[in-house]
């Protein structure tokens, strides 16, 4: 296949450079009457190729290792618990832009947010590291498939009470959401009756145990078992060989979209 051809060529060539990211959160939501802004913002990040002794160079796409040096500058971390929302729904393109960017730590510079302090769970810190990438095909089990060894001077961690208290509420929040959402389809519109309550409450209960039978039944037996067998055989193939061939893409594309997370980190 030419494109991972090129692909391939082009990563082991190109030196990536990436400034000024932030990652942002926010929820007025999930606790009522307050809210929370949380998020990651990176200064900069740069993969750099280099030789066996780190030198910067050029990969050779015949090598059994790669060799790659990566330099992070002021990451940091920061989950805001006081303030007001900095991004409504109808904020500007140019304006929105302006606030996320000011935001990015820069070195020794202080960083106010634009809803108040930024507390920060990790202040902004800078390291560096060096990566082994093994490449070898078939694979050789006898040495990491990806080696890093991260050179950091300080790791200021500072996590407050109100913080984890705050981030915990959120947790429970969502797993109250994730849960109900296999039951959300059962859920009848607009203020439900007490009848409209029973009948929802016993619909779900109706689904459990429908579903705890389906898992015990032959067929489902057979179906995981195939299942497993042909996910397995096509990942070893996918990590095996290159160029991966397009029915072995295919059938894991679509097992991918039938199985679950759980499965799918099982099987390989």
């Amino acid at each position: 296949m030419p494109h991972r051809s090129q692909a391939k060529t082009l990563g082991a060539w190109a030196t990536v450079v990436v400034q000024d990211v932030h990652l942002r959160y926010e929820d007025t939501t999930s606790i009522p009457g307050q809210t929370l802004s949380a998020g990651v913002t990176l200064g900069s990040f740069e993969a750099q190729s280099t030789d066996s002794h780190w030198s910067e160079g050029f990969l050779q796409l015949s090598a059994p290792v790669n060799y790659k040096l990566l330099d992070v500058k002021d990451i940091a971390c920061y989950i805001n618990v006081t303030g007001d929302v900095v991004f409504p729904a109808n904020c500007p393109d140019s304006e929105f832009y302006g606030r996320m960017q000011s935001m990015v730590g820069k070195g020794k510079k202080p960083v106010e947010g634009l809803d108040g302090p930024m507390q920060y769970l990790i202040k902004p810190i800078s390291c560096n590291a060096k990566v082994k990438l093994n490449r070898t095909r078939p694979l050789d089990t006898s040495m990491p498939k990806v080696e890093v060894k991260v050179a950091i001077t300080t790791l200021p961690l500072i996590l407050r009470e109100q913080q984890y208290e705050t981030a915990t509420n959120v947790a429970e929040a969502f797993t109250r959401i994730h849960r109900g959402a296999a039951y959300r389809r059962f859920k009848p519109s607009g203020t439900p009756s007490a009848a409209g309550r029973w009948k929802f409450a016993l619909d779900c209960v109706r689904h459990d145990i429908r579903e705890r039978n389906r898992r015990y039944t032959w067929a489902y037996f057979k179906s995981r078992r195939l299942a497993k067998i042909e996910y397995i055989s096509a990942y070893v193939v996918k990590e095996t060989q290159l160029p991966v061939p397009e029915s072995v893409t295919k059938v894991l594309e679509r097992l991918e979209k039938e199985l679950t997370f759980e499965d799918i980190r099982y099987f390989r």
